[in-house]
């Protein structure tokens, strides 16, 4: 009795495997031909034209008959096309959201620097530097720690020699 089952079962998976095999053949046919109607032609690629005009950055501006402005653009890939209100956005660090964080940053110091007239020696305004015989030592506070240099006092660069200046007393300027 138990062989019987199983040679029923068997049966049963075999003949269920070859129904289900002719259902999705005449599906897949189907299918394949579907998309064979829809496959698009094959596009040229990007050019730039022969009209654009050459930006001096690597890049080529062109005005379409519709008069919309384009960038064209090199790229190791070929060549990328922009509109160019979006190139604009992008060097001046605006966003569909605002301002861009390091770009509103960047104004910021720049105006700052300019009201206060001050100049790229803010950069050198934390420096210290100590005499140690023939040589100066140099020290700045960075956010990884205080970097330290020596130079001999005949090898200054400019930028040390004004930070030399600045840090001696005003009687005693020492060369």
């Amino acid at each position: 009795m138990k062989i019987i089952f199983v040679m029923a079962l068997v049966a049963g998976s075999v003949y269920g495997q070859s129904a289900a095999a002719t259902t999705t053949a005449p599906a897949a046919t189907s299918a394949t031909t579907v998309r064979s109607k829809k496959t698009k032609v094959p596009t040229a690629p990007l050019t730039i034209p022969k009209t654009a005009v050459d930006q001096g950055d690597g890049s080529f501006r062109y005005v379409d008959p519709k008069g919309t402005a384009w960038i064209y653009r090199q790229t190791p890939f070929g060549v990328s096309r922009s509109l160019e209100s979006t190139v604009s956005a992008q060097a001046t660090g605006k966003t569909p959201f605002g301002q861009s964080k390091s770009q509103a940053a960047a104004i910021a110091a720049v105006t700052t620097a300019q009201a206060s007239g001050k100049d790229s020696d803010d950069i050198n305004a934390k420096v210290t530097a100590v005499a140690q015989g023939d040589t100066i030592e140099f020290s700045r506070p960075t956010p990884f720690g205080v970097t330290k240099w020596q130079k001999n006092k005949n090898d200054l660069t400019p930028d040390e020699q004004k930070i030399w200046e600045r840090v001696q007393p005003k009687g005693s300027q020492q060369k």
